[in-house]
């Protein structure tokens, strides 16, 4: 269990994305057919939430979770594709012998 206290700091400047990483696909991306892919109910239940935060207010940002990181990956293609503008941040897990 992690008891650590989660911050964000919304007013910090967005972060440079490497060109390399958008040109090529990888993980769950890369193996799937990307014209012949169709969303899902609960993708596009969130792309219609999200849409309806965006038209309230254009600045309203939001975080998205998922256990699934290739799910994460599906739901950042199809809100690209949507017109938003996405930023993914990956954990690392460190184990140690205790």
């Amino acid at each position: 269990m992690c008891h650590v206290a989660l911050t964000i700091d919304l007013e910090a400047p967005a972060l440079e994305s490497d060109e390399n990483a958008r040109t090529t696909r990888q993980g769950m991306l890369g193996r799937l057919d990307l014209g012949a892919w169709r969303s899902s109910t609960k993708i596009e239940a969130l792309i219609e939430e999200l849409s309806n935060l965006r038209a309230k207010d254009a600045t309203t940002k939001s975080i998205v979770f998922s256990q699934f990181v290739n799910f994460l990956d599906l739901i950042a293609y199809r809100l690209q594709r949507t017109g938003f503008s996405v930023s993914i941040y990956r954990s690392t897990i460190i184990v140690t012998a205790n």
